[in-house]
C-alpha cells in the first residue's frame, strides 16, 4: 500500500517488532522432527548459536557457558582480554565512560600491547570448561601467533580470518587484474587462493 509522504513523493509501509504477531499456521511441526544441529568442520553443535568474537560479547567465561549451552563462542585473541591479565576492572571502567570521554580511554585502554602468553592461557581457559574452543585473529597477525596458536591446541580459527582477507583478496584481484587480461571471475579465483595459501603457509610453518 502507497503512502503519500509529501508533495510528489509516496512510500511502503514497513511494519517493525511490535506491529507482529506471530502465529501458528495450519502445518506444524513437532520439536522432536526438527534437527537444529550443526557441524563446523568435525566438531558438532546443538545449538544454532556462535557468539561473535567482539570484546563486547565473548569473554573466556562466556565462551564456557555457551560452549556447555550446545553452541559456540568466539574470542577475540586481539582484544582486552588477551592484553590485560585481569580484564574485569577494565570492562567495568568501560561500561561507566561518559560518551564524551570513551574513545579517548578506550584508544588508550587498546594501546597496551598483546601478551603473548595470554593468548595460549585465554584458549586453555576455554578448553578448561569442556567445550570447543574458538578464537580469531586478523590475517596479518597469523604469521607472528600461529605458533602460540597451535601450541594451545585451538580447535576452531575464527570465519573472522575469510571475512578480514576480504581486503587481501582485494589487493590481489587488483594486482591479477591490473597485469593481465583475464576474465573478472579467473582474478577472483586467483586472488582467493592467495588469501588461502598466505593463511595456511603460516599455521602449516607454526607446525613444522
Amino acid at each position: 500500500m502507497e503512502i503519500e509522504i509529501g508533495i510528489g513523493k509516496s512510500g511502503r509501509r514497513a511494519y517493525g517488532f511490535d506491529d507482529i504477531a506471530i502465529v501458528p499456521s495450519r502445518r506444524t511441526r513437532d520439536p522432536e522432527d526438527v534437527d537444529i544441529t550443526w557441524d563446523l568442520d568435525a566438531f558438532r553443535f546443538e545449538l544454532p548459536l556462535m557468539a561473535a568474537a567482539m570484546d563486547g560479547v565473548t569473554s573466556p567465561a562466556t565462551a564456557i557457558e555457551i560452549g556447555q549451552l550446545g553452541g559456540l563462542a568466539c574470542l577475540n585473541l586481539e582484544g582486552l582480554w588477551t592484553r590485560y591479565d585481569d580484564a574485569d576492572p577494565v570492562f567495568e571502567e568501560i561500561a561507566t565512560l561518559t560518551p564524551d570521554k570513551a574513545t579517548r580511554r578506550m584508544q588508550e585502554l587498546y594501546a597496551e600491547p598483546i601478551k603473548e602468553e595470554l593468548i595460549g592461557r585465554r584458549i586453555e581457559e576455554i578448553k578448561a570448561g569442556g567445550v570447543t574452543a574458538c578464537a580469531s585473529l586478523t590475517p596479518q597477525r597469523v604469521e607472528k601467533y600461529a605458533k602460540l596458536v597451535v601450541d594451545a591446541d585451538l580447535d576452531v580459527l575464527d570465519q573472522r580470518i575469510a571475512d578480514s582477507a576480504v581486503q587481501v583478496c582485494d589487493i590481489a584481484y587488483d594486482a591479477l587484474r591490473g597485469a593481465s587480461q583475464t576474465s573478472d571471475a579467473e582474478c577472483i579465483r586467483g586472488a582467493i587462493r592467495s588469501t588461502r595459501g598466505q593463511v595456511r603457509y603460516y599455521v602449516e610453518r607454526a607446525r613444522g
